[in-house]
């Protein structure tokens, strides 16, 4: 699966474009952690800390692929 870390060195080109332009951005992608694989929202703001909002009701279709994330 094509999972990567919430806090991957790939994802700097997408804070460095949210920086110079000022906007707050959102993508959608896969991330993995200890209990599994979550579909994830990474929400980039402007010289901030990434937030990442990952999935916590997954219909049953997905529960062979995917985790639920916490309410964290």
């Amino acid at each position: 699966m094509l999972a990567i870390e919430p806090n991957d060195p790939s994802l700097r080109l997408f804070q460095t474009i949210v920086n110079q332009n000022e906007i707050t951005a959102g993508i959608g992608v896969p991330t993995k952690s200890q209990r599994g694989t979550h579909i994830s929202l990474l929400v980039f703001q402007p010289h901030a800390e990434r937030k990442v909002y990952s999935k916590q009701l997954l219909p049953t279709d997905e529960l062979p692929f995917f985790v639920k994330g916490g309410s964290n």
